[in-house]
């Protein structure tokens, strides 16, 4: 029994461990116009179709973008 507790808690720690890697990558990021919504779109396309080794990097880059698109078109709207 305290042998299943061990593998459990294992699984446990290693599952949390691989969720939590996923959203290391992901930038918080709303769009509230087209414009940076289309690119945060292609940033994700690109990002799943990317065999590079830095494909990270590229896309917290290309969200980035995505963002200062967004603040730009929101400063003009005003």
């Amino acid at each position: 029994m305290k042998m299943m507790n061990i593998k459990f808690t294992l699984a446990m720690c290693l599952l949390s461990i691989g969720m939590s890697s996923c959203s290391v990558y992901t930038v918080a990021f709303v769009p509230t116009t087209m414009e940076s919504a289309r690119c945060k779109k292609e940033c994700a396309l690109s990002y799943q179709n990317c065999n590079l080794a830095n494909c990270e990097a590229r896309l917290l880059t290309c969200q980035d973008y995505c963002v200062d698109i967004d603040r730009i078109a929101n400063q003009k709207k005003r």
